[in-house]
């Protein structure tokens, strides 16, 4: 807390050396009885800028573990991405940790599909309660939302019509993505019922047309 006596005016400065953080901070004046008087909202811009590039190609990857995190699981996974300051690995909740990866032009779903392999590998001794989806490939950072979603109903299909899968994509959803929008006890009574319990995808195309 910065102090100074009010007279006609009151002027402080404090260091952004010595600021606690950066972004949005909240500036609040009180008078000698510690009364709010005013008010101030300030941006306090990073010293270091991440130069972001807007568009390039990216996919979001949702790894769920099947235990609460000790801070292993994500290092583990940041061992894979943390050196390339392009890919971004965060933990989302205490199962869940995501990965924003760059891609390459010539990247393909296959080679998304070895990257999850890769990941999974990385929890071989408890690889039955590893699940990991991810979503389509996006061009611009705005649509990084949209990646997420699609692999966040990938994780959540999966364990409905794929039990014994480890990694989903959405791409590979199929009818699943309309079941999907039933509430999970009737999906499940649907494949019950319509399907004799079979998964979405044991179907050719010519029975799903």
């Amino acid at each position: 807390m910065a102090k100074g006596l009010l007279k006609d005016r009151l002027k402080m400065k404090i260091p952004l050396s010595e600021f606690p953080y950066q972004g949005i901070a909240e500036f609040t004046l009180f008078n000698a009885a510690m009364q709010p008087v005013a008010e101030r909202l300030v941006y306090v811009h990073p010293e270091k800028k991440l130069h972001i590039d807007i568009e390039v190609r990216r996919v979001v990857f949702i790894v769920e573990t099947n235990r609460e995190k000790d801070g292993n699981e994500l290092e583990k996974i940041r061992s894979l991405f943390g050196g390339k300051s392009k890919d971004f690995v965060t933990a989302v909740d205490e199962k869940n940790i995501i990965v924003v990866k760059e891609l390459a032009e010539n990247e393909t779903y296959d080679d998304l599909r070895k990257t999850a392999e890769v990941i999974l590998n990385l929890f071989r001794s408890e690889a039955d309660g590893v699940h990991i989806a991810y979503g389509t490939v996006i061009n611009e950072l705005k649509e990084v939302s949209r990646s997420y979603k699609e692999a966040r109903m990938a994780l959540d299909v999966g364990k409905i019509f794929f039990e014994e899968r480890n990694i989903i994509a959405y791409s590979q959803l199929g009818i699943g993505r309309l079941i999907y929008q039933l509430p999970i006890p009737l999906c499940k009574m649907f494949i019950k019922e319509i399907f004799d319990g079979k998964s979405p995808d044991d179907f050719d195309e010519e029975i799903l047309s």
